[in-house]
């Protein structure tokens, strides 16, 4: 199954999209579409995840496993993935109310970053920068 993603911000993309939904019709082909709104872009969930392994490797060079009883107590490293999950995503349960990071807008999900790192920081003096191009990126 090949799929199709389509980023509609003005009248020409949605022209476009329209066009291609007709042209797709014409030709028998049949499509069930998912219309989704955009809470961040490609590059934003690139800088979240570029973030949790840096946050990650600093954690296990640092020493600090999944076991550590100042953070989790899991007898693995710490991942990208990890990091989102036991922490990020419990973070911002707390702070925002939802479960997903594609519920957050941009600006909540530079400040959950900032909580996490912060308590990240308090609880194990493992400090991972967080750069004026992260937020941004954000």
């Amino acid at each position: 199954m090949s799929g199709h993603t389509w980023v509609v911000k003005n009248k020409d993309q949605a022209e476009a999209f329209s066009k291609w939904i007709t042209e797709q019709e014409r030709s028998g082909k049949e499509y069930t579409y998912t219309i989704k709104e955009m809470t961040r872009s490609e590059l934003q969930n690139a800088a979240l995840h570029a973030m949790f392994r840096r946050l990650a490797q600093a954690l296990n060079d640092a020493g600090y496993d999944m076991r550590s009883e100042e953070i989790i107590k899991k007898d693995l490293p710490w991942t990208d993935h990890s990091i989102k999950e036991f922490l990020f995503k419990p973070m911002i349960a707390q702070l925002h109310n939802v479960k997903s990071t594609t519920k957050l807008t941009s600006d909540q999900l530079g400040e959950a970053v900032e909580a996490l790192f912060r308590a990240i920081a308090s609880r194990t003096g493992v400090t991972v920068p967080f750069t004026i191009k992260d937020r941004e990126s954000l």
